[in-house]
């Protein structure tokens, strides 16, 4: 695969994990974990740069970020984010969202290349996905100026730097959180019907 010489790819992976009850990074799906699959499927797609954000355990080809305000949530990982990288695009995605389809990023960046807002997200029956899309990664300091006075929800960024959406054209389990112990169960039916 070609190198992706533009966009970062930054797995969002902190959170107490309240309702999954285990740290949802390490949850198992077909022999790895949720988080190296993600990894896996960013190295196959030719990103170049892979961040990860609230996970400290080091994984090869990635570069862990930690938080340089703590206690921001997932715009305290996506800053530092933007503060690591070269790149003027990063691809934001939860951990708990491992079956992402490539096809969906690849068309996400092209959207976005065409377009260049604040952000491009992906948008599903009215439904927006703050933490599956394209973020442009050249506005720390808008981001900085909503962070540095405490945490905030991402929309307050979104809406300060402005986004655009996508609608997802893939099945809806493919951006899928698993957030519950429950969702998780549903997991190898969702692969077994996919054929994953």
């Amino acid at each position: 695969m070609e190198c992706i010489d533009d966009c970062c790819f930054l797995i969002l992976a902190g959170g107490k994990s309240r309702r999954m009850g285990s740290c949802k990074a390490e949850l198992e799906i077909r022999g790895t974990t949720f988080l190296e699959y993600l990894v896996d499927k960013a190295k196959k797609m030719g990103f170049g740069e892979i961040f990860l954000s609230g996970y400290e355990k080091r994984l090869q080809g990635t570069v862990y970020i930690p938080d340089e305000i703590e206690n921001r949530g997932p715009l305290g990982g996506i800053y530092s984010c933007f503060k690591a990288t070269h790149h003027p695009y990063c691809f934001v995605v939860g951990v708990d969202m491992p079956l992402i389809r490539e096809d969906t990023v690849e068309e996400l960046l092209k959207t976005h290349r065409r377009n260049c807002p604040g952000a491009t997200l992906l948008t599903h029956d009215g439904k927006t996905e703050p933490l599956a899309g394209i973020y442009d990664t050249r506005n720390p300091q808008v981001l900085y100026d909503i962070i540095s006075q405490g945490a905030a929800p991402v929309y307050r960024y979104l809406d300060a730097v402005g986004f655009e959406t996508m609608e997802l054209n893939e099945p809806l389990e493919s951006i899928m959180n698993f957030n519950t112990p429950k969702e998780y169960g549903k997991l190898k039916d969702i692969l077994d019907r996919e054929g994953r």
